[in-house]
């Protein structure tokens, strides 16, 4: 079910009748060019609607009038607040570090001294200040720091950056139909995927992406309280950030200084309109916007000289040095920790973690886990720390099974590792830096396969429980076309990046209906990328047609086998698809089952809509707001020759994976079966040579968490899959 319903800030609809007029929110089309302009541009408000601004204003009334009386109060001190920052560095792909638009790591430093001077009143052009406002010039109290560790959310949670506080992005992987660019990108390819494709975790971190735009734009930021999370932050063109004499007269840095006051609530000086109102009160009204560097006093308005040293006007950047008493109220009240805005009150409390000096620490990858003997397996030393390591230590084998080549290494790259034996082998790497060590060891790492091999695992998001396994085709469902009144074309579940050297061989699925309206009725099975605008399926990987007339129904699962199997190298969706019944009112139609809502939390399950947009079935207020997964699981297999052939005549089921005590295997028959599961030491803990059913419940309640191999054989045919034990 898709929910219609009008999104407002809180509080809006009680205000929205009031106004006649209302500023409607679109892209800001700009000149493709990048010549420097003659006079400031700032998209901010051109960004959010006159609704989500009023509602704003309502709500952050009370924040700053409790800041303001609380300063009143005796002993009670004022508050600094420190903001982890993030800088998206995107750039074309030739470009190398200090090149072009892939800013070195001195322009991005002088911007973030910048900034902690403009907003501590320490900057120094601050005596420059007219004597009329020389008293009400603030020190904000607020620092910005480049994030030394990764956020909660990133796949390298908790481990140093390569480079603080940098993300370089090259603009080719992005996907969604970004390329390098001489002509810059529109707001538009920003908000609608530049960002939410490398936005890291708005609750912590402070986003600034730093490009090319589209001529003439300086930079635009996201209010707070509006928009959604994955655009948080504010986008800065490359020329206008740090300090870069080329840019003048937007050279020192103070359109990020401008935007950030955006970003922290503030206002244009000015208000947008003919004398309008900044909701400030101690910044004079003035007529209009401000460009170049006027000469003071030039009163406006009644008042007796404009505030255009301002930085949230529009003067040149030699000319704007400060904000104000009340400019800071509002930008403490939006960064309290109690009352704050959302996305704004949490980011200081981050500071503590993201902003500390990352310790030393080891880490690698392997180019494969899952090989055949006499193959090579590459690693990469993902190691760092506060400080250069100066030592290495890699020990390929470390139960000495025999058959490493090298088996040790000192060196940081070590090179091709060749594995002759078959078995499970655990790999360790020993750092330091002169000072301190670190060791990372990854225990039953590699798994080295007889020549020829196949190992395959199964991959599913949802439980295989009692809402599922139980359901007998009463419970959850999710329907595609036909019957169901909502005309869904597509359902898809999301799953993680599989470990090198493993493919995408077959999918199986529990379908609860289906109904085939003719007799060519049809269903794909899709492999996607995750590379879609803000992470949705993207790119097609391959597919699969199935007859729905050969579709089983619960509990008999059906199996799909790609006739290649599929490579994939990042996050990924599987799922089905087929076109619309227009018109045919014998309406093919399938039910694909799912779990109940918060087995799966975050929940992975997707669907395309008949206007070919895909929503998360967690996403609110448009669609469901549940917390599902889509009963699909996915067989991951090496590269071994044979391995579709084999698998083809041999398919079987193993589920829940990973399991907590009990796991069921179905075999395709109840003749000449073989089923047996080893520990990664290869004992064999379990063995049933003449099972009576296909259909198999093995009891590993007494062997302890891991990682454990089923052996089915089936004739002459035999077929490994990796099981995880997790209680």
């Amino acid at each position: 079910m898709k929910k219609t319903t009008l999104f407002f800030v809180a509080l809006s609809i009680s205000i929205a009748g009031l106004f006649a007029q209302n500023r409607v929110a679109q892209p800001v089309s700009l000149p493709t060019n990048d010549i420097i302009p003659s006079e400031r541009t700032c998209a901010t408000m051109d960004m959010i609607s006159q609704e989500e601004l009023d509602a704003f204003q309502e709500w952050l009334e009370p924040q700053v009038q409790a800041y303001l009386q609380s300063q009143q109060q005796s002993g009670n001190p004022e508050v600094v607040y420190t903001i982890p920052t993030i800088v998206h560095i995107i750039h074309n792909s030739n470009e190398g570090i200090g090149s072009g638009r892939n800013l070195s790591n001195a322009r991005i430093q002088s911007q973030i001294n910048i900034l902690n001077n403009d907003f501590r009143k320490t900057n120094s052009d601050i005596g420059s200040v007219p004597s009329m406002f020389a008293g009400i010039t603030a020190d904000s109290e607020i620092n910005f720091c480049l994030i030394q560790t990764y956020p909660t959310g990133h796949p390298n949670a908790g481990q140093a950056l390569p480079e603080p506080g940098v993300d370089r992005v090259d603009a080719t992987t992005i996907g969604g139909g970004i390329a390098n660019t001489t002509t810059g990108y529109s707001t538009s390819q920003i908000d609608g995927t530049i960002k939410p494709a490398t936005s890291w975790n708005p609750n912590q971190v402070l986003n600034i992406w730093v490009m090319q735009l589209q001529g003439g734009l300086l930079g635009y930021a996201q209010f707070p309280n509006s928009g959604n999370a994955n655009t948080d932050g504010v986008a800065i063109g490359y020329q206008y950030f740090g300090n870069n004499p080329s840019a003048n007269p937007f050279h020192l840095g103070r359109t990020t200084t401008h935007e950030l006051g955006h970003y922290f609530g503030l206002r244009h000086i000015w208000g947008d309109q003919n004398c309008g109102n900044d909701f400030v009160a101690d910044t004079p009204t003035q007529q209009t916007s401000s460009s170049g560097c006027p000469n003071h006093p030039r009163p406006t308005c009644g008042n007796t000289g404009d505030n255009f040293q301002n930085y949230m006007d529009y003067t040149n950047d030699a000319c704007m040095f400060m904000f104000t008493n009340g400019q800071k109220a509002v930008m403490q009240g939006i960064l309290n920790p109690s009352t704050g805005a959302n996305r704004r009150k949490t980011l200081n409390a981050a500071s503590a973690t993201l902003c500390a000096a990352a310790p030393l620490t080891a880490n690698f990858t392997a180019s494969a886990t899952t090989i055949t003997a006499g193959q090579t397996i590459t690693f990469t030393n993902t190691s760092g720390g506060p400080n250069p390591i100066t030592s290495n230590s890699w020990n390929f084998d470390v139960t000495s099974q025999g058959g490493v080549s090298p088996s040790t290494s000192s060196v940081a790259s070590p090179g091709a590792v060749t594995y002759n034996n078959a078995g499970t082998y655990s790999v360790s790497l020993l750092v330091g830096d002169g000072t301190n060590t670190d060791s990372e060891i990854k225990n039953s790492y590699i798994t080295v396969l007889p020549p020829g091999g196949v190992i395959c695992n199964d991959i599913t998001n949802y439980s295989g429980t009692a809402s599922l396994l139980g359901s007998g085709g009463t419970g959850a469902f999710g329907w595609i076309s036909g019957h169901n009144n909502f005309d869904d074309r597509a359902k898809a579940d999301k799953f993680p990046a599989p470990a090198p050297g493993l493919f995408v061989n077959s999918v199986e699925l529990q379908f609860a209906k289906k109904h085939a309206g003719t007799s060519g009725s049809t269903i794909t099975v899709n492999v996607w990328n995750a590379n879609g605008t803000g992470g949705i399926p993207g790119t097609l990987l391959g597919s699969q047609t199935v007859a729905v007339s050969s579709l089983n129904l619960y509990p008999t699962p059906t199996q799909v086998t790609f006739a290649s199997p599929i490579a994939v190298t990042g996050a990924y969706y599987v799922g089905i698809t087929f076109s619309a019944n227009t018109g045919n009112s014998t309406q093919d139609s399938v039910a694909l089952i799912t779990n109940a809502d918060g087995e799966t939390n975050p929940g992975t399950a997707w669907e395309r809509w008949n206007d070919n947009s895909w929503h998360a079935y967690s996403e609110t207020p448009a669609s469901w707001g549940l917390n599902m997964s889509h009963s699909i699981s996915v067989e991951l297999c090496n590269t071994a020759t044979g391995v579709n052939e084999l698998v083809k005549e041999l398919p079987i089921s193993i589920f829940p994976n990973p399991a907590k005590d009990i796991v069921n295997v179905i075999l395709p028959s109840t003749e000449n079966n073989e089923i047996s599961v080893y520990n990664v030491l290869g004992e064999v803990v379990y063995q049933n040579n003449n099972p009576t059913s296909n259909k198999i419940s093995i009891n590993l309640s007494n062997q302890p968490n891991g990682v454990y191999f089923i052996k089915a054989k089936s004739g002459n045919q035999l077929i490994t899959k990796k099981l995880m034990l997790t209680k």
